[in-house]
C-alpha cells in the first residue's frame, strides 16, 4: 500500500509540475499504477487480516489501470479527476453494500 501511495504522489507531482505541458507516459502510469498498487495492497491486507470482502477493490484496481490511456490522451488533470471519481464510486458502492 505504501508503494502505491508513493507512486500516486509521484504522479500528482508530475501533473502539478507540468500543468500546461503534454501528458507523459510516466505521469499517466504513475497515477494509474499508484492507485492500482494501493488497492491491490489493500486487498492483500484485507485477505491476510480476514476483514471484509475485497473483490470490489480488486476490480477497481483493474479499472484504475485503464485510466492510463485516458491520461495520455486527455492530460493528467483529467486522469486525476477520473481516478478521484473512481475511488469515490468505490467507497459509495461499498457503503451502499454495508447498509443493504
Amino acid at each position: 500500500m505504501i508503494a502505491g501511495i508513493i507512486g500516486l504522489a509521484a504522479g500528482v507531482k508530475l501533473v502539478v509540475g507540468h500543468l500546461g505541458g503534454a501528458p507523459s507516459a510516466l505521469t499517466a502510469w504513475s497515477l494509474a499504477g499508484g492507485v492500482s498498487l494501493y488497492l491491490l495492497g489493500d486487498v492483500l491486507f484485507r485477505w491476510v487480516v480476514g476483514i471484509g470482502r475485497a473483490g470490489t477493490r480488486l476490480g477497481f484496481a483493474g479499472l484504475a489501470l485503464l485510466s492510463a490511456p485516458v491520461g495520455l490522451l486527455s492530460g493528467g488533470l483529467v486522469q486525476l479527476a477520473g481516478l478521484v471519481a473512481l475511488l469515490v464510486g468505490l467507497l459509495w458502492l461499498e457503503g451502499r453494500r454495508e447498509r443493504g
